[in-house]
C-alpha cells in the first residue's frame, strides 16, 4: 500500500526547468495526484509545456473546478 495520498510540489518562479526535470521523472504507474504550486506571471505558459514532458497527464484548473 502506498503510505502517501498526494504528492506536492512546490517551487519558485526561477526553478521551473526543475521542476520540469523531477516531473519527467515520475513514474506513469504513480497512484497519487500530484499537486504543483509553482508561482509563475499571469502570461506563463504552464500545463502545455509540462505535460509535452511528463508522462502523467498535466492539467491547469479553472477557479472553483474539482
Amino acid at each position: 500500500m502506498n503510505p502517501l495520498g498526494v504528492l506536492v510540489v512546490g517551487a519558485p518562479r526561477g526553478a521551473a526547468a526543475e521542476v520540469e526535470a523531477l516531473l519527467s521523472a515520475l513514474p506513469r504507474s504513480l497512484t497519487v495526484p500530484v499537486a504543483l504550486v509553482l508561482h509563475r506571471g499571469a502570461r506563463d505558459l504552464l500545463a502545455g509545456p509540462l505535460g509535452r514532458r511528463c508522462p502523467l497527464p498535466v492539467v491547469e484548473p479553472d477557479d472553483k473546478e474539482r
